[in-house]
């Protein structure tokens, strides 16, 4: 029993990170909070999906944990980047399904635009290390998500541009890279954007808390 007590203890990680929802109702939220918030979780444990109560003007808040870092067991500390978001979490899932979607039209309109500027008919998804191409994004994805996990490693995607004679730039041009725990990050180039003239940029670029959710930065990372 003495050794099981101990293997969990060492289980138990700093959190680097973690970012918190309110459960029931939106919240004013400014550097002020998150102090007091902090200064009341200090030293307790999460994983995420929890949730934590926190007792405050003679009420007791629930909070969500939508984020801890590193993964699993880890313990609040005055060193932990605590951030908070002011709307609940089902609130916040429209704006996540709106935000996917249009980012995928709009990396559809830049693909096409690249098309149109290079005059090509088509294009293949590469993954320059098996040679492997697609014509779906999505099939090309899944199998590099599988590859970067059992390789333990970041895969790179390439696009190729193609026409009846043949490849336009056998260089390609980058699309994307999959982590070893299936994050995509798109790394095509951001002039693209100019090509198709997308507004996409200047609708998302102040929603701080979709940001946070997606762990991503859509004024590049589309």
């Amino acid at each position: 029993m003495v050794k099981a007590l101990h293997a969990c203890k060492a289980d138990v990680k700093n959190a680097l990170s973690l970012v918190l929802a309110p459960v029931e109702m939106p919240l004013n939220v400014d550097g002020d909070f998150i102090k007091f918030v902090k200064n009341r979780l200090v030293e307790r444990t999460f994983t995420e999906g929890d949730t934590t109560p926190v007792a405050m003007l003679g009420q007791t808040i629930r909070f969500t944990v939508v984020k801890a870092r590193p993964c699993g067991i880890v313990k609040m500390t005055p060193d932990t980047n605590l951030q908070i978001l002011a709307k609940p979490l089902d609130v916040m899932r429209a704006t996540i399904m709106e935000y996917r979607k249009e980012r995928e039209r709009y990396r559809f309109r830049c693909l096409k635009g690249m098309e149109r500027e290079y005059a090509a008919d088509y294009i293949l998804f590469v993954i320059p290390e098996q040679n492997n191409r697609e014509r779906c994004e999505g099939k090309i994805i899944s199998i590099v998500r599988a590859l970067a996990h059992q390789e333990e490693k970041i895969i790179n995607i390439r696009v190729e541009l193609w026409d009846e004679r043949g490849i336009i730039d056998p260089q390609g041009f980058p699309w994307a890279k999959v982590s070893p725990m299936g994050k995509i990050e798109y790394t095509y180039p951001i002039e693209w954007a100019k090509v198709v003239n997308a507004n996409f940029f200047t609708r998302w670029k102040t929603t701080e808390e979709l940001l946070i959710l997606l762990d991503e930065d859509p004024t590049f990372n589309i």
